[in-house]
């Protein structure tokens, strides 16, 4: 990802040369002076392409080639906290999956989650769950979280055993 904040400058022998750098074709920065430098902060997300356009004494011009570069938000974290790994539970019973999230720069969108790489279900807000009706056998549950910007993120899969039937104990008394 890169960062919201950007640093241009322009090198030139004239110390009295004007650079402005329009985007999309607004200027967003002018300076008279020697180094024709700027910070633009805020950058939105998105794919930017930036020119220098230079202009001496005498008023003649030029712009430079184009730079193009996108500016990507960071992808949101993403955490499997229910079940546990390692649990076992039985088929046909509903588990509830939960996940929690961070973003360090944007919201997140959704949170979907996949057992066995079949979505199983979505949460929108949090807080972040949803129910899957178990299936007999080793499953492994995953969770990823998009952000508004649509970056992504995928949590470290939980494993789970899913038991066929339950077992119970019978416990026979004899009476005499």
């Amino acid at each position: 990802a890169l960062s919201r904040n950007w640093l241009w400058s322009v090198r030139t022998p004239e110390s009295d040369v004007c650079t402005t750098w329009p985007v999309p074709v607004i200027p967003i920065s002018q300076t008279r002076r020697l180094p024709f430098t700027f910070v633009w902060t805020g950058v939105p997300y998105g794919t930017h392409t930036l020119t220098a356009r230079a202009r001496d004494n005498g008023n003649a011009a030029a712009v430079s080639a184009p730079v193009t570069l996108r500016v990507t938000s960071l992808p949101p974290a993403v955490a499997i906290t229910s079940p546990a790994h390692g649990a076992i539970v039985v088929a046909s019973n509903l588990v509830s999956i939960i996940a929690s999230t961070s973003d360090p720069d944007t919201a997140v969108a959704r949170v979907e989650y996949f057992v066995d790489g079949a979505k199983v279900g979505e949460s929108l807000s949090a807080p972040y769950a949803a129910s899957w009706l178990a299936t007999p056998g080793l499953r492994r549950i995953t969770a990823v979280a998009t952000d508004t910007t649509g970056g992504t993120g995928t949590s470290a899969p939980v494993s789970l055993f899913v038991q066929a039937v339950a077992f119970t104990e019978t416990v026979l008394i004899a009476s005499n």
